[in-house]
C-alpha cells in the first residue's frame, strides 16, 4: 500500500486489484436506528474521520496531471453509480487508512453497516440513502430537500434518516453527473436522468425548475418474465397463456402501453423471451433500462443506448443492419420515426412501450411525435402511416395494491378505402365480473401476416382465441373508431 506522501497511480492500483468482487447483496437484517441527534461529540468525531479520509484521498492524486485527474473523476462517478471495481477501490483504501491510524473501532451513525461503509457513503456513495439497499422490495426512493422517503406497500414513507444539509444533497447531484458532459445539470438544464449500474433509474430536478432539489431512484424489482410467471402474478389469466405465447411467436408489430409502473417493460421482456432465439434483434433505448442481454445472454442482440440527436445520426446504420425486428424501450419523437422505418423495411415483429391508455388515439399521437422532429411532414400522412404499421396493442395498468394487469388486447386497423382507424378488442378485463373476456376478431390482413411469419403458431393463436371466446365471450361492441381520422379521408 502506498503512503500518503507518494502520488497515487490509479491505473497501477487497479491493475494490482483487477478481480471484480461479487455483486452487492441486499441486507436483510433489521435496519439500525440513527443515534439521537443530541450525541454531538460522537457525530463530531465521525465527521472528523470523514474529513481526514477525504484529505488522504486528495493527497493521493496528482491534480496537475490531466490524465490522472480524469481517472480520479471517472472513479468517483463509477463508485457512486455502483461499478463494483470502483466501489471496492474506495472501500479497500478507506479500510486500510482506518487500520493504519487505529480508527477501526471509532463510532459511526448506526444506519450504516460499518465504519468503512459509513465513510465511503458519506464521501463517495449515496450518503444516508444507502439505507435503501436494506429494503430490496421497495421500488423507489425519493429525496426531497434533505428528507428521504421510501415507497413501501404503495405509500411513500418518510425515513428517520436524512441528509445533513442541502449542500450534501447538491454534492450527490454533482457526483451522479460527474463523468458524462452530456448529463450536466445547472439552472439552464435543471432536469437530468441517469442509470445506475444495477439498472436503477435516477431522475433529478433542481431549481428553478423545482422549488427544491428532488431526486428519485426507481428500480425494477420484478425479475419474473415467463408467461407462466405473469399468470402466477395475476397479470394475465392462466387460461390465456397459450394465446399470449402464440401472439408473441407470430410477431405482429406490438405496442405495450399503459401508465408509469404498469408493467410495460416486464411484459415486453416476456414477449421477447417467448420469441425465437436465433433471430437478430436491435434494441434502442435512451437509457439502459431493459437489459435484454442479461435475461437472454446467448441471443444475437444489438443493444444501443443513444440520445435523440445520436439516433438521428445513426438511422441509416441501424436500418442497414441485418435485423429481423426492432425493439424500442419507449416511444418518443425520434424513436417513433425509427419504429415506423423499422416496420417498413419488410419484416414484422416491432416491440415498443408507450405511455397511453387509449389505443384508438395512438396513430394520431405517434404522428404528432414524428412531427416534433420532422415538422415539414404532413400530419395526416403520418397518422395513416402509424395506423398501417401497428398491429396489436396490449394495454396494461397498475392496481391499488401495486400489482399489474392486462386490461385489454386490441388489433389496430386502417381501412384502406375509407382510411378510417379503428381498434378491435380481442381480450378485455371485465371489472364487474372480475374476469377476462375474449372475441375472435382478427382481420384477414393480420392473419395473413402472422401465417407468413409462423404458420404453426398462427394456427395455435386462432385455436386458442376461439376457445377462449367460447368459454368467456366479450359482451356487446368491441370496436372503437378514432374520430380524428374522419377528417382525413381522401389523403394519399
Amino acid at each position: 500500500m502506498q503512503t500518503t506522501c507518494q502520488k497515487f497511480d490509479i491505473a497501477e492500483y487497479v491493475a494490482r486489484h483487477s478481480r471484480d468482487p461479487a455483486p452487492r447483496q441486499a441486507h436483510t437484517s433489521p435496519r439500525p436506528v440513527l443515534p439521537q441527534a443530541g450525541d454531538r461529540s460522537a457525530r463530531a468525531g465521525f465527521e472528523e474521520i470523514v474529513r481526514r479520509v477525504a484529505a488522504h484521498f486528495d493527497s493521493m492524486f496528482d491534480t496537475n496531471d490531466t490524465r490522472k485527474s480524469q481517472e480520479w473523476l471517472d472513479y468517483q462517478h463509477n463508485a457512486i453509480i455502483g461499478v463494483p471495481r470502483a466501489v471496492r477501490f474506495f472501500k479497500d483504501e478507506i479500510t486500510e487508512y482506518l487500520r493504519r491510524h487505529n480508527l477501526l473501532n471509532a463510532g459511526y451513525p448506526k444506519h450504516y453497516h460499518s465504519l468503512t461503509h459509513a465513510v465511503y457513503h458519506e464521501l463517495y456513495g449515496l450518503g444516508p440513502l444507502a439505507v435503501w439497499y436494506d429494503h430490496p422490495s421497495s421500488q423507489a426512493a425519493h429525496i426531497i430537500g434533505t428528507k428521504i422517503y421510501f415507497e413501501t406497500g404503495g405509500r411513500l414513507v418518510r425515513q428517520p434518516v436524512e441528509f445533513s444539509s442541502i449542500d450534501r444533497v447538491y454534492e450527490l447531484v454533482r457526483s451522479l453527473v460527474l463523468k458524462d458532459p452530456r448529463t450536466q445539470i445547472n439552472e439552464y438544464n435543471p432536469h437530468v436522468e441517469i442509470d445506475m449500474v444495477d439498472g436503477t433509474r435516477v431522475t433529478m430536478f433542481i431549481p428553478p425548475l423545482s422549488r427544491q432539489v428532488s431526486i428519485t431512484f426507481r428500480r425494477f424489482v420484478v425479475d419474473r418474465y415467463t408467461l407462466e410467471d405473469q399468470a402466477a402474478l395475476g397479470t394475465i389469466p392462466a387460461e390465456a397463456v397459450p394465446f399470449f405465447r402464440a401472439l408473441a411467436r407470430t410477431r405482429p408489430n406490438t405496442l405495450i402501453v399503459g401508465p408509469v409502473k404498469s408493467g410495460k417493460s416486464t411484459m415486453l421482456k416476456t414477449f421477447y423471451i417467448e420469441r425465437e432465439h436465433d433471430q437478430k434483434v436491435v434494441c434502442v433505448e435512451k437509457h439502459s433500462e431493459l437489459k435484454l442481454s442479461e435475461c437472454c445472454p446467448d441471443r444475437p442482440l444489438d443493444e444501443l443506448v443513444a440520445t435523440e440527436a445520436e439516433l438521428l445520426r445513426l438511422f441509416p446504420a441501424i436500418l442497414r443492419t441485418d435485423f429481423v425486428y426492432l425493439i424500442v424501450g419507449e416511444l418518443r419523437s425520434v424513436e417513433a420515426e425509427l419504429s415506423m422505418q423499422g416496420c417498413e423495411r419488410g419484416s414484422t415483429g416491432l416491440l415498443c412501450t408507450y405511455h397511453t391508455k387509449h389505443p384508438h388515439n395512438i396513430p394520431g399521437q405517434l404522428a404528432r411525435l414524428i412531427l416534433d422532429s420532422f415538422p415539414n411532414r404532413r400530419y395526416e400522412a403520418e397518422l395513416i402511416r402509424a395506423a398501417d404499421n401497428i398491429d396489436i396493442v396490449v394495454v396494461m395498468d397498475q392496481l391499488p395494491d401495486k400489482s399489474k394487469r392486462v386490461e385489454s388486447v386490441v388489433e389496430l386497423r386502417l381501412d384502406p378505402v375509407t382510411l378510417q382507424v379503428s381498434t378491435h378488442e380481442i381480450m378485455r378485463y371485465d371489472g364487474q365480473d372480475k374476469t377476462w373476456r375474449y372475441r375472435f376478431d382478427l382481420s384477414d390482413r393480420l392473419l395473413a401476416v402472422l401465417r407468413k411469419n409462423d404458420p404453426r403458431w398462427a394456427a395455435e393463436l386462432v385455436k386458442s382465441l376461439k376457445a377462449l371466446e367460447q368459454q368467456s365471450p366479450i359482451m356487446g361492441d368491441n370496436v372503437v373508431y378514432a374520430k380524428e381520422t374522419m377528417v382525413i379521408r381522401g389523403v394519399g
